[in-house]
């Protein structure tokens, strides 16, 4: 009678050991599945942050990459031209650089953004800082370059001084590559030309 006791429990032993293992064994796959998936989220979270990282800095070096040189033009046989540079910093301000030269002044001569076109623009759109010993260095707060842009046609103009305001000394119209006109340089090349009169 014992040893059928002993050989009724064995095959239940067996089967109670095979459920352990199975369950164990059930459970560390189970674990092993939901530390693949939490490490597939995890780098999901990660190729995602990363991507946002790297829009922002393409947009940011798009921006500050965006440069627009402005040709200036002698006006009122003044002796002076040179060029202006518009560039966005950031993403919300615009500086623009402009160097004259040629006659120098005795004065500061105020310059400006203005709306319309060159050699008579319209009213002031942007201030800029007065051109000092033939330089001019502004920085405009709230402006992005596609907002500048945006308000074209635009032209940067120098005038003679405070007291003589009235008397254009140099200007260049603010132009995009596109707005410019294509000329031909040489068999299947095509530029455009600097400034527009």
């Amino acid at each position: 009678m014992r040893t059928n006791t002993k050989q009724g429990l064995a095959p239940l032993a067996v089967i109670i050991i095979a459920l352990l293992v199975i369950g164990g064994g059930g459970y560390g796959l189970k674990k092993a599945v939901d530390k693949k998936t939490e490490r597939k989220e995890k780098e999901k979270q990660e190729q995602v942050e990363k991507e946002k990282v790297e829009k922002e800095e393409a947009e940011e070096a798009a921006n500050a990459a965006r440069t627009i040189h402005i040709k200036l033009d002698e006006q009122n046989k003044s002796g002076q031209k040179g060029e202006a540079t518009i560039t966005q910093i950031g993403t919300s301000t615009v500086k623009v650089i402009v160097n004259i030269t040629g006659k120098p002044s005795g004065t500061a001569e105020p310059a400006h953004i203005h709306l319309g076109v060159c050699p008579k623009p319209d009213a002031v759109k942007y201030p800029l800082t007065n051109v000092d010993k033939g330089a001019s260095q502004t920085e405009i707060p709230n402006l992005t370059l596609d907002e500048l842009l945006a308000g074209l046609p635009l032209a940067i103009n120098v005038h003679k001084s405070a007291a003589d305001i009235k008397t254009y000394t140099a200007c260049g119209n603010i132009e995009t590559s596109s707005d410019l006109p294509l000329t031909k340089s040489a068999p299947g090349t095509i530029t455009t030309t600097s400034h527009r009169q």
